[in-house]
């Protein structure tokens, strides 16, 4: 024929393909749409995975370093308390025993004969200012020479 145009024998015209071919392509690029999209999640998985363990890790070794400083720490402070106590039961020690000297001192006063009317002399002013400062936390001996002397006239006032 003559007048009438064949088409071109290369290419299809649009409105001459086949739905079946229209179907199989639309299914063939959903697949390769698919494809490329598990790709992606698969690897958006993976990253979160390792940095959820790089976070993990981090943490971990935060809480190690903040361990590490509260056991500083609190060995200081049992080092503090091993002092105090240590100084506690030497001064608790030193306290005890000026309280037995005076309460032997106490015993040899009380024992000692009366040969004059005056009940009151300078020993026993003296063990009662000793047990006074005990009392009051002073170290004892502390408040001796103040003693002595006030002891001293004490006794001499009570005898005029």
């Amino acid at each position: 024929m003559p007048g009438i145009r064949q088409p071109h024998p290369v290419g299809v015209a649009m409105s001459e393909k086949k739905p079946i071919d229209l179907i199989h392509a639309a299914t063939g690029i959903a697949f390769a749409v698919s494809a490329c999209l598990s790709a992606y999640c698969i690897g958006v998985g993976n990253g979160v995975k390792q940095g959820r363990a790089e976070e993990r890790l981090a943490v971990a070794q935060q809480t190690d370093a903040a361990q590490v400083a509260v056991n500083q720490a609190a060995a200081a402070l049992q080092t503090k308390i091993d002092q105090l106590a240590g100084q506690a039961a030497q001064t608790e020690a030193a306290r005890q025993s000026a309280v037995r000297e005076n309460r032997n001192a106490s015993q040899e006063i009380l024992t000692r004969p009366v040969y004059s009317a005056v009940c009151v002399d300078a020993d026993e002013v003296r063990l009662l200012d000793q047990a006074a400062d005990i009392a009051n936390g002073n170290p004892a001996g502390e408040g001796l020479a103040r003693s002595a002397d006030a002891a001293s006239a004490t006794a001499k006032a009570a005898t005029h």
